[in-house]
């Protein structure tokens, strides 16, 4: 009973090594064996019928969470895991949500930027009572769900960028040229960086892990988004090939900030 219990409470630092289906199985069937036996002091299998539903729905569970955390690590890139596209599908879904922005600005243009300003305050007062270990619930988990490895213990810059580059786009430029500048980050940075993680293989040196693939993603994608507004195709070829090489710079989370602002000004020059 005591090598049960003992191996049960296996330490957690061997995060990988429970992410096994077999190991959650039989952990599950010895935590459950134990449990029984602790509350009515019988043998699970051979007490009741109810106790041997038990343990075989405990066993399911285990065998399920065990191949569903097999699943999250398994790569599926030279460089990304299930988990990594994941965490990123999750960040650049918020980057594409931008693009609805400007349809919100032209339906309402001052009621837009206070709800800008307004979200990007709450959410610094989110992330700064986080980092003094006084979560919000919801924001913060889901600020820390969406943080890279290189934001662990630190304050979480990227949507505040994201916001800010939006809101001074708005503000700075005309609604063609602001739309512009608003999808190139929306589907430009997003499909690049979604593209890189799945079909990555020719690393650009400098650029800090990113990838060709993902580069020529953002140049398709920022040509389309541009040429739905301008139509226009010298323009959206500019504007795609000015937002890849934007992309390329290792501005780490301040790109979110600099690509609406260089795009709209550059289809103001050439406009």
């Amino acid at each position: 009973m005591h090598f049960l219990t003992a191996l049960v409470s296996i330490p957690s630092a061997t995060n990988r090594g429970r992410d096994n289906a077999l190991f959650w199985t039989f952990n599950s069937v010895v935590e459950c064996y134990l449990h029984t036996v602790e509350v009515t002091g019988s043998n699970p299998v051979t007490s009741n019928k109810g106790h041997f539903n038990y343990v075989i729905l405990r066993v399911m569970k285990g065998s399920l969470m065990g191949l569903l955390s097999e699943f999250r690590y398994r790569k599926i890139s030279q460089t990304a895991t299930v988990n990594d596209l994941l965490k990123e599908f999750f960040r650049k879904t918020i980057h594409i949500c931008a693009s609805l922005v400007p349809f919100l600005a032209s339906w309402h243009y001052s009621l837009t930027i206070t709800a800008l300003c307004l979200v990007t305050l709450a959410y610094v007062y989110c992330e700064y009572n986080r980092m003094r270990g006084r979560p919000i619930p919801f924001v913060s988990r889901i600020t820390a769900y969406a943080s890279r490895r290189r934001d662990d213990g630190r304050f979480v810059l990227g949507p505040v960028t994201l916001s800010l580059g939006i809101l001074f786009t708005l503000l700075l430029f005309p609604p063609s040229a602001a739309r512009v500048g608003i999808f190139a980050l929306a589907f430009g940075d997003g499909v690049a960086s979604l593209a890189g993680k799945i079909y990555g293989r020719i690393k650009i040196p400098g650029a800090r892990g990113k990838t060709l693939e993902g580069s020529s993603a953002c140049l398709i994608a920022v040509y389309a988004s541009t040429m739905a507004v301008t139509h226009n195709p010298v323009i959206a070829l500019e504007a795609a090939l000015f937002a890849m090489l934007i992309e390329v710079l290792p501005l780490k989370d301040y790109d979110n900030f600099f690509i609406p602002l260089a795009i709209s000004s550059l289809v103001v020059l050439i406009g």
